[in-house]
């Protein structure tokens, strides 16, 4: 018991000496090559139907005030209580709207905190890890592909819409009623032709037909 409240004044009166400058400097360059790393990921990588550059910016940055941060506190007790309390009054406002943004900031802020904790092995092989599996998962693709069929017509012709889709593996995503008229999205798992928009749309009371390919992610 004697041995903790010596440990506990120590740490509140006095810092960590193993964290020399020549660590700081080590550690805070580190960090910098990791955010780079995930800069880069996310540049080439991401999957967003835009590409938002000043968000990605702020990956490298944080994993390098990761870092800092986590060097600080486990330099000093009394530091890491203060910081704590500190950035436990910190609200982030800001919406991701992209769920795998959201996994980006993750990535930056664990990246920050295995440096800044000096764990060279999990930041050498954490990182080159998840770095493979978003390059991965990103590039990965079925062989079946889907598309997107927006159909927009009279209700009097709904049933031969409806007979022409019958031979194909389709579901029906959307469907509008306004005014006597009828607008449809339906999802195809097959082309069912290439002439299909064509077909559909010589039908009588059909006022246009349109087929995208779709990916899961935007319309292409």
């Amino acid at each position: 018991m004697n041995d903790f409240w010596t440990y506990l004044q120590t740490s509140l009166s006095t810092g960590n000496a193993e964290v020399t400058t020549a660590t700081v400097v080590v550690t805070m360059l580190l960090s910098v090559v990791v955010g780079s790393l995930i800069y880069l990921v996310y540049r080439f990588f991401s999957k967003g139907v835009l590409y938002d550059r000043r968000f990605n910016v702020t990956l490298p940055l944080m994993t390098v005030v990761s870092t800092m941060i986590i060097l600080c506190v486990s330099s000093n007790l009394a530091f890491s209580l203060g910081a704590l309390g500190a950035l436990s009054m910190i609200r982030f406002r800001t919406a991701v709207k992209d769920p795998v943004d959201l996994m980006y900031l993750f990535w930056s802020v664990a990246a920050g905190i295995a440096t800044g904790a000096r764990l060279y092995y999990v930041v050498l092989y954490g990182n080159l890890i998840i770095a493979a599996a978003v390059i991965l998962f990103t590039r990965l693709r079925w062989n079946e592909k889907s598309y997107l069929l927006v159909i927009s017509c009279e209700s009097g012709a709904l049933a031969s819409v409806e007979a022409l889709l019958a031979a194909c593996k389709t579901s029906l995503r959307g469907k509008v009623c306004a005014g006597g008229r009828v607008e449809l999205t339906v999802e195809l798992k097959s082309a069912c032709g290439a002439d299909l928009p064509e077909r559909i749309g010589a039908l009588p009371g059909v006022e246009s037909a349109s087929l995208v390919s779709y990916n899961g992610d935007y319309a292409a």
